[in-house]
């Protein structure tokens, strides 16, 4: 709703600036709101909170493209997964497994996982790759936290809403 407001406050300057004839300055560099690439390269932390990973997920899901995706510890096999729903309840009574843990599963022909989060767990739905076994750990796959990635979102990012502030270009 920010980002939204933002655009629209300058939308009039910038048509303005457009009928006469003006080159607009391209967006570029880590800044760019519009930079080409998936936030966080599409990995899922488990490790965020409940509330942002479904919305991370929403904001992921759209056909043709895949959504959301980790990769099994143990095999390093990478799945892609929807989040379908969010299971907020005191984390003491998921019992003492890691985050990312799967808790369980509904078979391979609904694709359906229960993971273990910080804030309790999260149902999933599995898009593509092999059903990981309960008890294998899911993690964000992407290899190093300092890795090139167009729209980073550090593995242990704590808030419920990203801050828009680096996404938008002050001139």
């Amino acid at each position: 709703d920010a980002l939204a407001a933002a655009a629209v406050s300058n939308f009039a300057r910038s048509l303005d600036r457009f009928e006469a004839g003006e080159a607009l300055a391209a967006c570029s560099g880590r800044e760019a709101y519009h930079k080409k690439g998936m936030p966080n390269d599409a990995w899922l932390s488990f490790s965020w909170s409940n509330v942002f990973l479904r919305r991370f997920s929403l904001a992921l899901d759209f056909a043709p493209y895949l959504p959301g995706r980790a990769r099994v510890a143990d095999t390093g096999a990478e799945v892609s997964l929807s989040i379908e729903s969010v299971k907020t309840s005191c984390v003491g009574d998921l019992g003492p497994e890691k985050v990312g843990t799967v808790l369980e599963t509904l078979g391979d022909a609904d694709g359906k996982l229960l993971v273990r989060t910080r804030d309790g767990a999260v149902n999933c739905r599995l898009r593509k790759g092999e059903m990981p076994k309960v008890g294998a750990v899911l993690t964000s796959g992407r290899p190093d936290e300092s890795a090139d990635c167009a729209h980073p979102v550090d593995v242990n990012f704590e808030g419920d809403v990203l801050p828009l502030e680096r996404y938008l270009k002050h001139r």
